[in-house]
């Protein structure tokens, strides 16, 4: 299926009806049905300062190279239905490569764990994304329209609209990871 999310809205093909809308701006990020209904929320965590509390210590030495934030998404319940934590793109990995110097190592692809399946998001340049099974499969892809304006997602029918908006914001959420920081 062909959808379009454009200014927070999915819908459906060249439908102007609204299948889900998503309060994408700012740091609390949440989807509603078309509706108003509360459907899910995302959010970016940073998952070892918990990590280090419970076990009662500082990060050892290849810690502190790792990644430790997490994406997740909470449905209406607050139960955790899918996260996703961030990886290096090849050749970034500051643990082999050492650190840049004027910039944070890059970021292009996430692992996915949702609906009892483990994914791999890839972004493969700022426009185009697309969510992978372990085994190569494309199940999701992701693409920026250029002047007109908003993302084209293409899905087969196993997604619900507010999952496909939940990974849309994991795709903004990598390509965050990737701004320039100015201090």
């Amino acid at each position: 299926m062909k959808y379009l999310m454009k200014s927070g809205v999915l819908s459906c093909g060249g439908k102007e009806q609204a299948l889900v809308r998503g309060a994408l701006m700012g740091p609390e990020k949440k989807i509603y049905a078309a509706d108003g209904t509360f459907l899910m929320e995302a959010e970016i965590r940073d998952w070892s300062a918990a990590g280090r509390k419970e076990r009662g210590g500082t990060p050892s030495a290849g810690e502190k190279t790792k990644i430790r934030r997490r994406y997740l998404l909470w449905d209406s319940e607050g139960k955790e239905c899918a996260f996703a934590v961030p990886e290096y793109a090849a050749g970034e990995d500051p643990a082999v490569a050492g650190w840049p110097l004027c910039r944070l190592p890059r970021i292009d692809r996430a692992r996915l764990d949702a609906l009892d399946q483990k994914y791999c998001l890839i972004m493969r340049d700022s426009g185009h994304y697309s969510l992978e099974t372990e085994d190569g499969a494309v199940w999701i892809r992701v693409s920026h329209r250029g002047l007109d304006g908003g993302w084209d997602i293409e899905a087969d029918g196993r997604f619900s609209p507010a999952f496909l908006c939940g990974v849309f914001i994991f795709c903004r959420y990598i390509e965050q990871e990737n701004e320039f920081l100015i201090v």
